[in-house]
């Protein structure tokens, strides 16, 4: 074969693949959803253990709370395990303590067993976030027809609206507005259609905020571990 028509044939196969890649480019994501789950029901043992600890945490009974809570707790990846460490960590007997706030919104949102069944993991970002996907990279929406804004403020317009679809962050650090009702933070992100806007904050969680593990142990269900980052 002469080195002409070999050139030739090379260059054909080039533009075949950059046809190939700019095609890519341009059709839009597929929607990743992420539907809630809750799998608590499924042990009516465990299900009992969780309405106990969220009235525990609506009352702030902070005795209530540690009579569930496991002695070694794990607190973080650090080593400081153990309920001496939770108190220093949480103050959850201050008046601006996040601890209270955060099991709610943890005890909420769902979760799943582990296939033993003697852990369950909430909130179901976490235990049912796609294997896939980079999670310090992508977040999910959390709630239905959720406004995306062209800007970062209640008056931008909405360009577009997602119901529990998982996107990619475009910045990781959220964008504060000044209300009158107090701050707003809004997140940029990409949609699956590949345009980039601002949904707020409290409508999406990231599969590492803080999670919670529950375990089973001597019979009896405990808050094991309570955790954010990786």
């Amino acid at each position: 074969m002469k080195p002409a028509k070999i050139g030739l044939r090379r260059m054909n196969r080039l533009n075949v693949s950059l046809f190939i890649v700019a095609l890519l480019l341009v059709i839009p994501a597929q929607a990743r959803k992420l539907l809630p789950v809750d799998e608590a029901a499924k042990d009516p043992s465990f299900l009992a253990f969780r309405e106990q600890l969220l009235a525990a945490v609506r009352s702030r009974s902070l005795d209530g709370v540690l009579s569930l809570t496991a002695p070694d707790i794990q607190n973080s990846f650090g080593g400081d395990d153990g309920v001496e460490n939770f108190l220093k960590i949480w103050r959850p007997q201050a008046p601006d303590s996040q601890l209270w706030s955060t099991l709610e919104e943890i005890l909420t949102m769902g979760g799943r067993f582990s296939q033993d069944r003697q852990e369950f993991w909430a909130p179901y970002v976490f235990s049912a976030f796609p294997d896939k996907l980079d999670p310090f990279q992508h977040l999910a929406i959390t709630g239905k027809q959720v406004e995306v804004r062209v800007g970062p403020r209640m008056s931008a317009p909405v360009m577009a609206t997602l119901s529990y679809e998982v996107v990619k962050l475009a910045e990781f650090k959220a964008v504060v507005e000044e209300t009158p009702k107090g701050p707003h933070r809004w997140l940029k992100i990409i949609t699956p259609q590949g345009k980039v806007g601002y949904v707020a904050a409290k409508q999406t969680r990231r599969p590492l905020d803080y999670r919670a593990g529950f375990r089973k142990m001597d019979g009896r269900w405990v808050m094991a571990v309570l955790v954010a980052g990786d």
